[in-house]
C-alpha cells in the first residue's frame, strides 16, 4: 500500500465516522451530534454544603459517610463537556486506525473537516478555550483543596481543645461525685 492509497482509506474510514456522527450529510455539525456527548458535567463543583458540627457524633462516621456522598458524585464531576466541534475531533483522534500515526491523521481529518466546510482554526479556537477553562477549573480545584485543608486543620485544634475542656470537666465532676 502506497502512502497516497494509505491517506485515501484512512480519510475514507474518517469520512465514515463522520457519517455516522451525521457531519458529513449537514456540512455542519448538527445539534443531534451535541446529544451523543457525554453531559455529566457538574455545572457548580464549588457548591459544597456545610454540616453543622454535632459534639456527639463521631468525626470519623461523618467523614466516611461523607466520604461515601461524595464519591457517588466523583464520576459526574470528573467528565467535562467539550463543545461539539472540539468533541468530534477527539473522538475522531481517538477512532485513528492502529498504525496511523497522529500526525498523518491530524493532517487526513484537517483536510476532510475542511473539505466538509468546517474551518479547523475556528475549532482549534475552541480546542485552545476549553484547555484554558480546564485550566482554571484545575486551579480552582486546588484552591479549594488548600481552603478545606485549613478548614480541617481548624476543626482539629477545635476539637482537640474540646476534648481537654471536657477532661477539665469530667475532673470537676468527679470531685463532687465522691
Amino acid at each position: 500500500m502506497t502512502i497516497d492509497n494509505f491517506g485515501d482509506s484512512v480519510g475514507k474510514k474518517i469520512v465514515e465516522a463522520l457519517k455516522e456522527d451525521g457531519i458529513a450529510d449537514n456540512n455542519s455539525f448538527s445539534a443531534d451530534i451535541e446529544n451523543k456527548v457525554t453531559n455529566d458535567f457538574v455545572s457548580d463543583p464549588n457548591s459544597v454544603q456545610s454540616e453543622p458540627v454535632v459534639s456527639d457524633v463521631d468525626v470519623n462516621k461523618v467523614f466516611q459517610q461523607n466520604l461515601q456522598q461524595n464519591t457517588g458524585s466523583y464520576s459526574r464531576v470528573s467528565e467535562y463537556e467539550y463543545p461539539t466541534n472540539v468533541a468530534i475531533l477527539n473522538n475522531l483522534i481517538a477512532k485513528l486506525p492502529v498504525g496511523v500515526s497522529k500526525q498523518t491523521g491530524a493532517l487526513i481529518i484537517r483536510q476532510t473537516m475542511e473539505a466538509l466546510g468546517i474551518p479547523m482554526s475556528s475549532v482549534i479556537q475552541e480546542a485552545k478555550q476549553v484547555q484554558e477553562n480546564l485550566t482554571r477549573k484545575a486551579a480552582e480545584c486546588q484552591q479549594n483543596i488548600i481552603d478545606f485543608k485549613k478548614q480541617i486543620n481548624t476543626l482539629e485544634l477545635q476539637s482537640m481543645q474540646f476534648q481537654r475542656q471536657a477532661v477539665v470537666m469530667n475532673d470537676i465532676i468527679s470531685l463532687f461525685n465522691n
